[in-house]
C-alpha cells in the first residue's frame, strides 16, 4: 500500500474514532474511488448504517460489490445484508450462504439468528438455529458457542451431553476460556502473583 494512501486512511480512522464522521466519510470516499478495498468497505458500512452520511442501501451495495475479492468474505456477507434490508430475500440468503461457503463465520451466526427469531421472513425454527450456532461454535467462534448455550437452555436440552456429542467438551472449554487462561498465564509469568520472601504487602 502506498504510504501516502495509508497515511490518508489512518487520518480517516482517526477522524472516525474522534466522531468527526463526515470528515471520515469524505476521506474514505476519496480513497474508495481510488480503489482502496479497506476504504470501500468503510464507505459501505457508513452508508449501510447512515453514519457520517445519509443511509443509502443501494450505494452501500455498490461499494460492497466493488470490494469483493477472493479473500473478502465480509463483503459478500454485507451484500447479503443489503439485499435483505432492501427486501430481496432470496438474493440476501444466496450471498450469506456464499459467504458461509467461503469461510465467513459471522454469516453462519446471522442465519442462525434468523431461524432463532424469525427475522427477514425466515420461519422460526429453533432446531435449525441450533444447527447454525453449533456449526459456528465448532469453528471456535465464542459468540456461536454462547448463542448455542442460550438456545440449549431455552429448549431444555442438557448442555454437557450435547456439547460432548456435537463439539467436544475440551474443545468447548478451550474456546470459551481461552482468553482468560492466557491472561492468567501472563499474570503468573509476569511474577505479579508472587511476593518475594520477606516482602510485606503495600
Amino acid at each position: 500500500m502506498d504510504s501516502l494512501i495509508k497515511d490518508k486512511f489512518d487520518e480517516g480512522i482517526k477522524a472516525y474514532n474522534n466522531e468527526n464522521l463526515n470528515k471520515a466519510y469524505l476521506i474514505f470516499l476519496d480513497l474508495a474511488e481510488k480503489n482502496m478495498l479497506e476504504a470501500q468497505m468503510k464507505i459501505g458500512y457508513m452508508l449501510y448504517e447512515g453514519v457520517g452520511t445519509k443511509k443509502d442501501l443501494l450505494k452501500a451495495l455498490f461499494w460492497f460489490r466493488k470490494s469483493v475479492n477472493i479473500n473478502n468474505t465480509e463483503a459478500l456477507r454485507m451484500i447479503g445484508w443489503c439485499h435483505l434490508e432492501i427486501g430481496n430475500f432470496n438474493d440476501g440468503v444466496t450471498y450469506l450462504e456464499q459467504a458461509i461457503t467461503e469461510g465467513n463465520i459471522d454469516a453462519i451466526i446471522d442465519i442462525g439468528s434468523f431461524y432463532d427469531f424469525g427475522d427477514y421472513s425466515f420461519p422460526i425454527n429453533k432446531e435449525k438455529a441450533l444447527e447454525y450456532y453449533s456449526r459456528a461454535c465448532s469453528l471456535e467462534n465464542k459468540e456461536g458457542c454462547r448463542y448455542m448455550g442460550l438456545l440449549l437452555q431455552e429448549l431444555n436440552i442438557r448442555l454437557v451431553p450435547y456439547i460432548k456429542e456435537h463439539i467436544g467438551l475440551i474443545k468447548f472449554l478451550n474456546i470459551m476460556l481461552y482468553g482468560n487462561i492466557l491472561k492468567f498465564i501472563g499474570f503468573v509469568l509476569s511474577g505479579k502473583c508472587f511476593r518475594a520472601k520477606g516482602q510485606l504487602p503495600h
